[in-house]
């Protein structure tokens, strides 16, 4: 069994920001890489395969109809933990299970959770320099975006409350990676003369939609450290 991490060119783009002129900031765009997946390769182990036998076929009767139950929504729970930057000046809490590790590359540590599809769901953090305010370094990312993924489609976007009380915005997008169907959540944070953006990489689709909740709590924890 072998361990493949490979990078996805995403939704990190951040800008550095020269001054406040909104020309000045867009000409320094810089793309990053912002989330990691993982691909296994294994050969399956041989197994023996049952020869079947007759059975007789059962009388049916009559049951009775279930009656329809909710089903329940997604939960997620939070390490206790946190992880904390010293050297980024940041931590939060990630979800429960998941696993903090080095990619290379990146400034910051990744959050990853075991494979699902053969795909690692991952939590990735970046920070620039940047002066003015959070909703012009937005714009400005949006303005990117087509440039640096073709084809992605922004599909949610807002505020995002912080338990920090920290100023955030949601970008939620759909593009082909890789050749992967792929989910992100762009989460801008201020942070005065610097912006940070975390992104939450899945596979699309609703099986994964779990993932989005455990994301949305973790980084809501996330605040800045002295």
């Amino acid at each position: 069994m072998s361990l493949r991490l490979s990078l996805l060119i995403g939704l990190g783009l951040l800008l550095t920001a020269c001054g406040p002129s909104p020309e000045a900031i867009a000409s320094q765009t810089a793309t990053a890489a912002t989330a990691t997946a993982a691909s296994w390769t294994k050969t399956p182990t041989a197994t023996a395969t049952a020869t079947p036998t007759l059975t007789p076929t059962p009388t049916r009767t009559s049951t009775p109809t279930p009656s329809p139950t909710a089903t329940p929504s997604p939960t997620a729970t939070l390490d206790p933990a946190r992880y904390t930057s010293e050297d980024g000046g940041f931590s939060f809490e990630f979800p429960e299970g998941w696993l903090v590790t080095d990619f290379p590359g990146l400034k910051y540590k990744v959050i990853i959770t075991p494979l699902t599809a053969d795909f690692a769901a991952n939590i990735v953090v970046l920070d620039q320099a940047a002066s003015g305010p959070l909703a012009s370094f937005v714009a400005l990312n949006k303005q990117s975006l087509p440039r640096v993924i073709p084809g992605a489609k922004i599909v949610e976007e807002g505020d995002f409350a912080m338990d920090s009380g920290l100023e955030a915005y949601l970008l939620v997008v759909d593009s082909v990676q890789q050749n992967k169907q792929i989910r992100q959540r762009l989460y801008f944070v201020e942070a005065g003369e610097r912006k940070f953006a975390l992104t939450c990489t899945r596979l699309a689709g609703a099986d994964y939609a779990d993932i989005d909740a455990a994301c949305d709590l973790s980084v809501a924890t996330f605040r800045l450290e002295p």
